[in-house]
């Protein structure tokens, strides 16, 4: 759920982000700031990565907790169902 999370707030941060306050930043000498600003230049690509990345961390995600949840979830079905 962490790498999920993270994901998440990496894609709202690239869109919520203003260019004139980044640019701003750059020219004061920010490296960060130059780093985000190229990042922003490629943004479909970034956030084309990010929806990957959540993918990716749901799927995961799924894949440890089907098993824990189905150990929860079977018994009480079987006894109910038969």
């Amino acid at each position: 759920m962490f790498a999920n999370g993270m994901f998440v707030a990496t894609e709202f941060a690239y869109i919520a982000a203003r260019r004139v306050r980044i640019e701003r930043r750059v020219k004061s000498g920010s490296r960060a700031a130059r780093i985000v600003l190229r990042a922003m230049d490629g943004l479909d690509r970034y956030i084309a990565a990010s929806q990957l990345g959540i993918t990716m961390a749901s799927l995961a995600l799924g894949f440890i907790g089907e098993p824990i949840l189905a150990a929860v979830i079977e018994p009480p079905l079987v006894a109910l169902i038969g």
